[in-house]
């Protein structure tokens, strides 16, 4: 059987074609599927990046949050531990004041007592004087009414019996209000020199 190109070719096309179809069809499948599989892999690499960077983020607000909630902790203990210092501070001040309020307090209770004694004592004073003056003007009367308690009255002078009685009243009211104010040592001599000694139980005829 003679053997010529178109035989061979026929013959090649035949043998070599169908495998070299099979192993292009194989390779297409093959390419296909890694190319699917690339594709869900970096689908998924893309995926786990963001997934890595929501999660860089998320931590980066984390801290950043956790540092602000240190930071305004701190600023509020300052301003907590300010606050107290400056109280304690108004509290000794405050102490000082009421200290320096309780001295001033005592000393105005003092100088009041001091000025009511003075007061009291002015009074005092001043009713003495009154008194003495009283008395003064009273033993000037007396003396002016020219009665000698110590004389024996005439039987018959109403006149002098009258000038008698009012001398003796005179004379009365002179010790009881000397008496009533602790004066009568003050007019012992005016009382020892008027005083009624003696005591007539008959008039003088």
């Amino acid at each position: 059987m003679p053997f010529d190109l178109k035989t061979a070719i026929t013959l090649g096309t035949r043998r070599y074609l169908a495998p070299t179809v099979v192993v292009i069809l194989l390779l297409a499948g093959g390419m296909r599927y890694v190319f699917t599989e690339y594709k869900i892999l970096a689908n998924e690499k893309e995926q786990l990046a963001t997934d890595r960077k929501a999660l860089y983020d998320e931590r980066v607000l984390s801290e950043r949050t956790r540092a602000d909630a240190s930071v305004a902790l701190i600023a509020q203990k300052i301003e907590i531990e300010k606050r107290e210092f400056i109280l304690k501070q108004l509290e000794g001040q405050n102490k000082e004041r009421l200290v320096v309020l309780q001295q001033r307090t005592t000393e105005y209770e003092t100088a009041f007592e001091k000025l009511q004694q003075a007061q009291s004592t002015v009074s005092q004073s001043q009713r003495q004087k009154e008194v003495e003056e009283t008395l003064q003007k009273l033993m000037a009367e007396f003396s002016a009414m020219g009665v000698d308690l110590n004389t024996q009255l005439r039987c018959g002078d109403s006149e002098g019996l009258m000038r008698f009685n009012s001398a003796k009243a005179k004379f009365a009211e002179i010790y009881t209000l000397a008496e009533a104010n602790g004066l009568v040592k003050r007019f012992n001599h005016f009382f020892f020199k008027n005083g009624q000694h003696l005591i007539f139980v008959e008039c003088e005829k």
